[in-house]
Order: structure tokens, then sequence, then C-alpha cells
């Protein structure tokens, strides 16, 4: 469990924390004889941060475990890595006062659970994910007009380049922005705003941006416009225009001529008179190419490409500004982690990928990234925002964590529920509002019933399969606590977590047991109190549902399930899933019945009439719900199992044969056996075998009639052996039928 001698510090905050820690560190003494646990009052301080400078000394140690609270994490940090001159990774940090002394009523379960977290923090390995440098340059371009005026300063002082892009044909001044800043006074009529070094697009709307950050390609459509790069302000154009049709807005930056396209005949004497060919009359299209984006209009948020809305002047503002901190790191260059990698061998996809079918095929991880960062399991590892989303709703487990192997996961549930505590509840916490709130809840003191935290990157990244572990592991109740539904910080992470919840209580409930026994509570830190009365009132739920009858069932083995004949881990997350709902039908008893709603399994009929068993379905599904098999003729199975529901066999059935249902029959399910497609077939007059589907051979004669030609009932084997015969005039007989099968020819 323990790397190398390691040194656990227990601080009991000047005696405020409500735990037994004489009773801890015996218990925790007893793990390793490589384990040094000292008990100090106050940690924090010098005398305490003294003690552990010395024991790393003294004892030799190579990891050092800090237990105290969650409010000295730095001061920590700097002994660990300033004055020790550790690795970061030698540091273990461990929050026992807000999580478990503060916000739990009995002190004995206080105890048992800080020993639960220390040992569970001591038991995981650390991954370090490799990084990728994103470098978008210099060039930045503003979609906007008057309120980009500021955004637009402030990065050119930082050596941006700067381009203002605006739908409008001149930019406006903003008199609030320069007496905020002190650059003029009321009393000056001529704007002192100046837009040095910005290069302006005027009169441009923007049709689509593409590319990716450091890359964009910003198209748009432009027009009658004046450049005011070129306009000298001679007013010539506006001395010939008839129509009144060239102005000068009195909210400028600059003295600038614009054209009022309601009023404009298209004369062109303008043209003709401007000096610089300032003018241009004609609508356009172009675009520009630069590094990032900050748009005052939905232009599509996305990395690189920042939109600013506000419902108010200061709103607005506040969020422009955060798109500036945004954008100016990766002027120079940002590291960003690399956290995933993707098997699309697993993928359902990987047959008609890259293919010019008309056929889309799954796109469950497509819809659900919120970012629109992957298609088919490839990433694109710059819009990538490591929320996970993509690792929990894919049933074939395509894309798994670099940092956090889905294996890992798993053995932290099942180190989080061992333990005695009743009830046994599990909770998932996002690293957003989930951690922020229990971090609220403990500095507030606010009790609450115990309860297991494990922190995720999103509740969106939450699986099935890890629910139905936790169930498997005897918990009483799983709780999800996260962000509300409009403040994701993941945007769809809250839904997608929904969709997975509500998944698992119509399984649990199909299987006979309570699938009330799941929560999804929202996690505000500024309403602590509130979380914890949702907390409370759950577990009194529980007490009122039948109990479990998984306690006492045998656990799945997860890795001998995922581990094919050789060892590696191959196998498909549907084939973890299939274990867990036959283990939890073996203990409930309960193996028949219909489970429907919008998720991600697929049940088909197949019209024996239309069917000619060309084997497409097989061919190309990427999931083993058809496989096409046979020597001869095709032979076509479906496992009901396997099918996520994509609609490619569907779409590709060149005979409109299939129709897709998207249900669970579970005792199909649970038996997971091939089930053979029987298509009346045409068989050999001769010798009787099969020679294809009935439909095929009729499809077959009908073409062939009309060119006035016949079809014999022949297979391919009798049909070369009654033309030799024909050729050589001899007669057909049992002796040339056992003379061709071997390979002889009938004269021999």
């Amino acid at each position: 469990m323990f790397v190398g001698n390691t040194g656990i510090f227990l601080c009991n905050c000047g005696k405020t924390i409500d735990l037994n820690f004489r009773k801890l560190a015996k218990d925790l003494k007893k793990n390793d004889d490589n384990v040094v646990v000292e008990r100090v009052e106050y940690l924090c301080r010098d005398d305490g941060i003294a003690y552990i400078v010395d024991g790393f000394r003294r004892k030799e140690l190579e990891r050092i475990v800090i237990v105290a609270c969650a409010t000295k994490n730095k001061v920590f940090e700097s002994v660990v890595t300033e004055d020790l001159e550790l690795d970061p990774e030698a540091l273990v940090i461990v929050d026992i006062r807000e999580q478990c002394g503060w916000v739990h009523e009995n002190k004995s379960d206080s105890t048992k659970k800080a020993a639960l977290l220390i040992n569970d923090a001591l038991a995981k390995e650390i991954y370090a994910a490799p990084k990728i440098e994103i470098e978008a340059g210099e060039d930045i371009l503003i979609i906007g007009n008057v309120e980009g005026l500021k955004v637009a300063r402030d990065l050119s002082e930082f050596g941006a380049e700067v381009q203002l892009m605006t739908e409008e044909g001149y930019v406006k001044k903003d008199c609030n922005l320069c007496l905020e800043s002190q650059l003029c006074e009321p009393s000056i009529r001529e704007c002192q705003y100046t837009l040095e070094g910005v290069v302006v697009h005027p009169s441009a709307k923007v049709t689509e941006i593409e590319g990716q950050i450091g890359d964009f390609t910003v198209n748009f459509e432009r027009g009658k416009f004046v450049d005011q790069g070129l306009c000298l302000a001679c007013g010539k154009c506006k001395e010939v225009c008839e129509a009144g049709a060239i102005i000068s807005p009195h909210d400028s930056i600059t003295r600038v001529y614009i054209i009022d396209e309601e009023k404009c005949n298209d004369c062109e004497e303008c043209v003709t008179v401007c000096p610089t060919k300032a003018i241009n009359l004609k609508v356009t299209k172009g675009s520009v190419k630069v590094g990032q984006v900050i748009s005052f209009s939905d232009v599509g948020p996305r990395e690189g490409v920042y939109v600013c809305k506000g419902e108010n002047r200061v709103e607005l503002y506040k969020n422009a500004q955060a798109a500036v901190l945004r954008a100016i790191p990766y002027m120079d260059g940002i590291m960003k982690p690399d956290v995933f990698e993707t098997d699309t061998e697993k993928c359902a996809n990987r047959w008609i990928s890259g293919k010019d079918l008309d056929v889309e095929g799954c796109t469950i991880c497509k819809d659900a990234c919120p970012y629109g960062a992957i298609d088919s399991g490839e990433i694109d590892k710059i819009l990538c925002q490591s929320c996970g989303i993509c690792t929990a709703v894919c049933p074939q487990g395509v894309i798994s964590w670099k940092n956090h192997p889905a294996e890992e996961i798993m053995d932290e549930i099942s180190r989080k529920l061992d333990t005695d505590i009743k009830p046994k509840m599990l909770m998932f916490a996002c690293d957003g509002c989930g951690q922020a709130v229990l971090k609220a809840a403990g500095e507030a003191k606010i009790k609450y019933p115990v309860v297991m935290p494990i922190s995720v990157p999103c509740l969106g990244s939450i699986s099935d399969t890890n629910i139905l572990r936790a169930f498997d592991l005897g918990a009483d109740g799983v709780v999800l606590a996260g962000c509300q539904g409009g403040k994701c910080r993941h945007k769809n992470g809250v839904k997608m977590a929904a969709k997975t919840v509500n998944f698992v209580e119509t399984l649990l409930n199909a299987l006979g047991i309570d699938g009330k026994r799941i929560k999804m509570i929202q996690a505000d830190p500024e309403k602590p109190k509130r979380f914890a009365q949702a907390l409370s009132k759950f577990t009194e739920e529980l007490k009122d549902i039948k109990p479990t009858p998984l306690k006492k069932k045998e656990h799945v083995d997860v890795d001998k399930v995922m581990k094919s004949a050789d060892g590696e881990r191959k196998k498909t997350k549907r084939d973890l899933l299939h274990a867990y709902v036959s283990s939890f039908s073996a203990t409930t008893g309960i193996s028949s019945g219909t489970i429907k709603g919008d998720f991600p399994f697929g049940d088909v009929t197949v019209d024996v009439t239309k069917c000619t068993v060309c084997g497409a379905c097989g061919s190309q599904c990427g999931t083993g719900g058809f496989l096409a098999t046979g020597k001869v003729l095709p032979l076509v199975e479906f496992t009901h199992t396997y099918c996520i529901g994509c609609g490619i066999c569907e779409a590709i059935c060149p005979d409109g044969a299939i129709t897709l249902q998207n249900r669970i029959d579970l005792e199909r399910f649970i038996l997971a056996q091939g089930e053979e497609i029987k298509v009346k077939m045409a068989y050999c007059e001769k010798c009787g075998e099969p020679i294809m589907a009935f439909t095929a051979f009729g499809k077959l004669s009908e073409a062939l009639k009309e060119q006035d030609l016949d079809v014999p009932e022949l297979c391919q084997d009798c049909s070369d052996r009654m033309h030799i015969i024909g050729l050589m005039g001899v007669e057909d007989s049992e002796d040339v039928r056992i003379t061709h099968r071997q390979g002889r020819k009938p004269w021999e």
C-alpha cells in the first residue's frame, strides 16, 4: 500500500477536531512496517513544520502524508517542495477536519471515515498525464464595436496584434470608457481615444469560423463600405452624392465617412472622386487569419473563441476581461494536459469511418461532448477540456483516462466502501461545486450523515458501471453531488449524469431493486445547509426502502471480466455491464422483462421475406451485435447483448429488412447468445444443398427473365459438374459426383 518510508503526520488543530486520534494512529501503524505515525497539535505552526522536517531527516522518509485541514495546503506544499526539495508527488494531504471531525455527529464513525480517507489516499497510484503545447500567436480578432474598445486596448498593451471586425461601417466612441480611464474630459469635443495599431474591418458580418486555436480562418460578408485606413475625410464623396448616402456619424471615434446603404443608388460618383480609392460599393466576401477570437455576438464558443455576454454593462465587461485573461497566456504558448487515449478498434463506427457512405453510425460521444472535440472516438486534443463525459457515455469503452484508468476508480469505490458504517453511502462529487459545497459545509461545521466522497472531474464522467459497482459492493445509497443544471462548468455534464442515473434507476427497478437508492443533489457552495439537509433527507428515505439483497451476493471480479484469454484488458464496457446485470439477476431471481428508454441498447427485427443474407449488417457492425459467418453462404446471427442501437445495420441494409428499437429484453440480454436469422432458402434441385436466400433467388430470376433467360436451380458445385457432363457427353451418376467432389475430372 505504502511507497517507501512513509511519514504520517496527524494534526488535531488544537484539539478542535472530534476524532479518536489515539485509535487512528494505532490502526495506521498496523498497516506497514515502513510507516511512521506522529501526532502533532498544531502542524502548520513553526514548531509543527520543524517536526515534519526533523522527522523527514531522522526517519529517511520518502513520502509525507499530512492529515489535517483544507486551509493550509500551500504551507505544507512549500515545506515539501522548497525546504525538503522533494517532488510534489511525494506529498499527500488528507482533510479530516472539514470532511470528518467537524461535520459528523458520531465520533466513532468519523474516525472510521478518516482512516478510510487516509488509506485510500495512500493506496492511489499517481499517474502523470503527458502535456501538449498550444501556441496561438499574437493575432487576435475582436468581433464587436464599442464594447470591444477596452479589450483592444488591453490586448495591445500585452503586445497583441489586434483586429476589430464590426457590422457597422465605423467604430463608435465610448465616452464612459474614456472617463473611467481619464483619457479626456467631457468638455473636449474631439475624441481622444485612438485605434492606433488596430486593423478595423467595417461593415463585415461573420459567416463562419473555421480551424482551431492558433489557426482560425474567420469568413465574412461585407457590404458597401469606406476603408477607414485609406479615407482622408476630405469630404469630396459627400459633395458629389446627390442621394445623401454619404454621412459622417457624430459618435465615431475618428472623423470618417460611411455609406447609408438604404439611400445609396449605386451611381458610383463617390468612387470616381475619391483620391485614395477608399470606397467600395460592391458586396464582397473575405476572410482573415488569426490565432484567437473574442466576440460580443454568439459565434459558437470553443477553445480560442471566447464569447462575451452580459445582461448589463458591468457583467459584459467582466466577462470580456475574463476572455482577455484567457487569451493572453496562449499568445506565448501554454501547456495543456493530454489526458485521454482511445482504442478505435472498439468503436462501433470503425468499419464505416472514412468511407463514402451515407451512414453516420454511432454518435453517442459526439452528441455528449460539450466542446465538439470528439467524433467516432477520435479526440481533438486542443478542443478537449478533460471533462470525461465521453468516457462515461461510450458503451464500448473506446475512450479512457491516461491519468485515471477505469480500474483505478473501480478500486477507489471498493476502498471507500470497505467499512461497517451504516448506512453505507458513496458520493460522487464533481471537483467544482461538489467539492466546494463539502468544504463550505465543513468550514461552517454543518452536520450531515457520514458519506464516503469520491472526487470526479464532472458528474457527467460517472458511468452506469461505476454506480452499479457501488451497489455490487453493498452500498445502501449512492449520491451524485454537482453543479446546478444551468451552472455546470462543462455545460451539459449534469444533464448527462441525470441520463445515466435514469438508466441505472430503471435497470435496478426492473431487477427488483429499488432505484430510489440513487440521488442527485445540487451542490451550491453558497448554500451548504441546504445541501446537508438534502443529504440527511435522503438518508432517512433509505430507512423506508426494503434492504438490498445485493449485500449478500458474491462481488463481480472486474479484472476477470475485462481481461481476455491472453490477460490483456480488451473487453468492452458492455461486457462489464452484462456481468453486473447477470449477477444482480441471479441474486434477485428476476431474469425477464423489457426496458424501454433513450438508452444505448438496441433490439432488431429482421423481415425474412426481404432479407437476402447479403451479410452487409454483419460486415459493418462494429459491436458484435450482428455477425456474418459461414464459408459458402453467409450465416447471420444477432446478439442482443452487444447491440448499442447505433442504427448502422438499419441504415446500411440494401433491402430495408432491418427495423431497430431502443429497448432491452432482459432474458436475451443476460443470455448473451447469438440468434440465427432464419431466412427461407432456395435449394439445389440436384443435391438439395441451399443455393441462396429465396428472396435473392426470386430477384435474380426476375432480372434474367427480362432478358429471356432461365435460372437453373443448381448450386455452384452441381452447375459446374453438369456443364462438364454436357461438354463430354456422359451421363450423370453417383460415380461422377464423387469424382467431381474429389477434384477429378469425370473422364479420369
